[in-house]
């Protein structure tokens, strides 16, 4: 927990909330943004995370289509939330039983201020899926130091060449991807989408 104090009063540095994600199995109908749900308040000290996040599931026994957020306070994992305006996402690709130690490392460096550039986070999340699951980092900002900064510790941490894939973090904005997927279908996809594949809305066009 080194770093995670600003003095000995275990103060985070910002305000944090701890989310959650069910993807609904063989339907797509719901309005995604309804789904995602705090599990506890807000929080702004280290003792109250550790009380809500250790009475969560670890997420390498999650079921596929839940997802885990931790977001700065005020900030949702909505391409349309102001907070996320202009920005975008690194991805990882994870092999299945990292997710656990991925989310945990990503969690400790974004509530220590560790991430270079800490002021453009928006927060950090996990995507459990069937074959493999998939890390986010949300930012308001592309920067670069991020994605050098991200390699390296998940190469310190996990090791090299143990991902489903041999590539480095990547980035895409949340622009590019609200398009791809108000062309997969222009009358029901909206934006929106925190875990890789647009959901669509009842009666909501792009």
């Amino acid at each position: 927990m080194k770093g995670m104090m600003k003095e000995a009063g275990h103060d985070l540095w910002d305000k944090f909330t701890i989310l959650h994600m069910q993807q609904p199995r063989g339907s797509r109908a719901r309005q995604w943004t309804s789904l995602v749900k705090p599990v506890g308040p807000e929080v702004s000290t280290v003792e109250q995370f550790w009380s809500i996040y250790s009475r969560l599931a670890k997420p390498d026994s999650l079921p596929h289509g839940v997802n885990y957020f931790v977001f700065r306070g005020g900030i949702m994992p909505y391409w349309e939330d102001p907070g996320n305006e202009g920005g975008g996402r690194w991805t990882l690709r994870l092999k299945k039983g990292l997710a656990t130690l991925a989310f945990e490392e990503l969690v400790l460096a974004l509530l220590g201020g560790s991430i270079p550039e800490g002021d453009q986070v928006c927060g950090v999340a996990i995507n459990i899926r069937l074959q493999d699951d998939l890390a986010f980092v949300w930012t308001k900002q592309q920067r670069d130091s991020h994605g050098v900064y991200l390699d390296e510790l998940f190469k310190d941490v996990i090791g090299e060449c143990v991902y489903s894939q041999s590539k480095p973090w990547t980035y895409r904005s949340h622009s590019s991807e609200q398009q791809q997927a108000s062309t997969r279908d222009p009358r029901q996809f909206r934006a929106g989408n925190a875990t890789g594949s647009a959901v669509p809305s009842q009666g909501t066009s792009a």
